[in-house]
């Protein structure tokens, strides 16, 4: 996200705990060349109060200890500022994953951390087509792909059979199809102006 960050005027620094993965296991090696500073998210080396802005992208799953890691994005976070994180939740095994977080995963954890909640809510990416795409059916790329949009367009048709038939608001259907189904869930956090909450 480098480029668009600062296409967009923002000075970037970028945190990682390594310069890229050489693993297959996800394809680790495509996300290599966004670190300027090379540690872990359980203890960031940056003062208090430092960032208005902060975005995490696919990292608390990574993480050993994810309500530490938010509680160090809170730290670094001035009061008032604004943090969008992505992660994963039922998605495939990748690279060194340890926890996938569920919308109400996601609103514990950073709760937790002190962060007001603007909003959660799952990306437009189905658990069904992250199982083609991440290796989480075995065989040929092209196989898997077909495959995994069948099962969401079956998904698709049979969500909508039980609406149709059971008389449910469609909007609502969505939307919980949405977060039962999301492979990430996306977040708005909010450090408090005055953070002695």
């Amino acid at each position: 996200m480098r480029p668009f960050l600062e296409s967009k005027g923002y000075s970037y620094v970028g945190a990682d705990n390594e310069t890229g993965t050489s693993t297959e296991q996800g394809g680790g090696h495509q996300f290599k060349g966004g670190a300027t500073h090379l540690c872990d998210l359980h203890r960031l080396p940056f003062e208090a109060d430092t960032f208005q802005f902060i975005v995490s992208y696919s990292v608390f799953e990574h993480l050993q200890n994810p309500l530490v890691g938010a509680a160090e994005l809170f730290r670094v976070l001035k009061p008032g500022g604004i943090c969008l994180v992505a992660l994963a939740a039922i998605m495939p095994f990748h690279m060194d994953s340890f926890y996938h977080h569920t919308h109400f995963g996601m609103l514990a954890t950073f709760r937790n951390a002190g962060f007001e909640i603007d909003q959660i809510a799952p990306a437009r990416w189905s658990s069904f087509l992250a199982l083609g795409s991440m290796d989480g059916l075995p065989g040929p790329r092209l196989l898997r792909v077909v495959l995994s949009q069948l099962f969401y367009r079956a998904h698709l048709f049979l969500w909508w059979l039980r609406t149709r038939v059971k008389g449910r608001d469609p909007r609502v259907e969505n939307r919980r199809r949405d977060l039962a189904m999301a492979a990430i869930m996306k977040a708005v956090l909010r450090k408090p102006q005055s953070s002695e909450a």
